[in-house]
């Protein structure tokens, strides 16, 4: 087991992490994209899909694919926000690449902190990434007890991601479960202003 955590450490040194402005490029054209016609565009990630369903203005991506580079953007990218998200499972078939999406909001966040003093530059074409609405969850109470399976640590390990990422936007994530009891909180999906 030494030796394959020496091999990992070894070959993390020379694995290049893209840049989430270069994973996920922006819009080539100005302006947003408004879906105003009920709608529903499937895309393909190989092992998980991801899929859009917008209706009279309100739009919702279920899932995010298998691939960190992620299969919605080029669609995604255009619109001013995504008013709702839907995490079915756990999982690596569906988790890279809403985590890719969320990593790009963080590091726009912290590109604008950090370039606040100069609002003209060339950095602001990259911030256009949509706003994030509600995120629903469908994760464990307990991510850390679970089956000591490759796949399902794996699973833990991206959705752990997830959280995190969700954590550092400040946006709570909604459990896809009722606790027992006779409160039942409504929930906002979406604002106009």
């Amino acid at each position: 087991m030494e030796g394959l955590s020496e091999f990992t450490e070894y070959l993390s040194e020379s694995v290049e992490i893209p840049s989430p402005f270069d994973m996920l490029e922006p819009p080539t054209s100005g302006g947003f994209l408004k879906l105003s016609k009920p709608c529903c565009y499937i895309f393909p990630g190989g092992r998980g899909d991801s899929a859009l369903f917008a209706v009279n203005g309100f739009n919702m991506l279920i899932n995010g694919g298998s691939d960190r580079k992620s299969c919605f953007w080029k669609l995604v990218r255009h619109l001013d926000r995504v008013d709702s998200v839907l995490l079915t499972h756990i999982g690596d078939d569906n988790l890279p690449g809403i985590n890719s999406m969320l990593q790009r909001k963080i590091a726009e966040l912290e590109e604008e902190q950090s370039q606040e003093s100069t609002a003209n530059s060339d950095w602001t074409k990259n911030m256009i990434s949509p706003d994030i609405g509600v995120m629903f969850v469908n994760v464990p109470q307990n991510l850390e007890n679970l089956e000591p399976n490759y796949r399902i640590r794996r699973n833990a390990e991206e959705a752990s991601l997830t959280l995190q990422y969700l954590n550092k936007l400040s946006l709570k994530p909604e459990p896809l479960h009722r606790n027992i009891g006779n409160t039942v909180e409504p929930i906002i999906l979406f604002q106009k202003m």
